[in-house]
């Protein structure tokens, strides 16, 4: 069964018939080198909201679509922009972007129950496409989280789980290949709600120090 939420199919296209969330999200937007918090901006109480985070830009969306992945017992989340940005998550987990320039077209993560074990990697501008990695759990307890301005506002919710594995490729080939290498491994932190085990926080980094951040927001808990 797939859910739509209704209405933000529309958002897509920055139409302000619905309510004042895409007409909000499109006055937020906007790109520079001192990215905006989006910390004023009214948030309808009928969306979820996430706020993304890259080296030089930024972004609020809204969740428009949920799909169940088959045979994981996984939701596929969409989240869209007014300007067409797109960013995939799955259980926290950076599932791809599109619109959004240096992000991984597409990480398609396997789940040995509930956990997160394997994927297909795919960066066309890099060319890599489908390339198999293992997710391992990260190698250090606790983790470490750098003080970020999104980090620092997910620490609100008191106990916060942090979690985190790093990806490295399966085929040996990939040893050699200098532009898989600049690449690899990848990171993916993931913090949630102790109480709900829903997603609070998560960030996914490449070796070449690309990283996308990203914050649950509500305008039941604005963070």
């Amino acid at each position: 069964m797939r859910f739509v939420f209704l209405g933000l199919i529309l958002l897509i296209t920055a139409c302000s018939t619905v309510g004042g969330a895409a007409f909000d999200v499109a006055q937020a937007y906007y790109q520079s080198t001192t990215a905006p918090s989006y910390r004023t901006v009214s948030l309808n109480p009928t969306y979820r909201y996430l706020e993304v985070q890259t080296g030089t830009a930024s972004a609020l969306l809204v969740l428009a679509e949920v799909d169940p992945s088959p045979g994981s017992g996984q939701f596929l989340e969409t989240w869209a922009s007014a300007q067409q940005q797109v960013l995939r998550t799955q259980s926290g987990f950076f599932m791809g972007a599109s619109g959004i320039a240096q992000l991984p077209t597409q990480i398609q993560t396997t789940w040995v129950n509930n956990t997160a074990s394997s994927a297909a990697f795919s960066f066309p501008p890099q060319g890599v496409h489908g390339l198999p990695i293992q997710w391992k759990p990260w190698p250090s307890r606790p983790v470490v989280v750098a003080d970020t301005p999104l980090y620092k506002r997910a620490q609100q919710v008191a106990g916060l789980q942090v979690q985190a594995w790093q990806g490295f490729a399966e085929q040996p080939q990939a040893v050699g290949n200098t532009r898989i290498q600049s690449l690899l491994p990848l990171t993916q932190i993931v913090a949630t709600d102790p109480t709900t085990g829903q997603l609070v926080y998560g960030q996914f980094c490449m070796a070449n120090n690309t990283c996308v951040e990203y914050l649950l927001r509500t305008a039941q808990r604005n963070l």
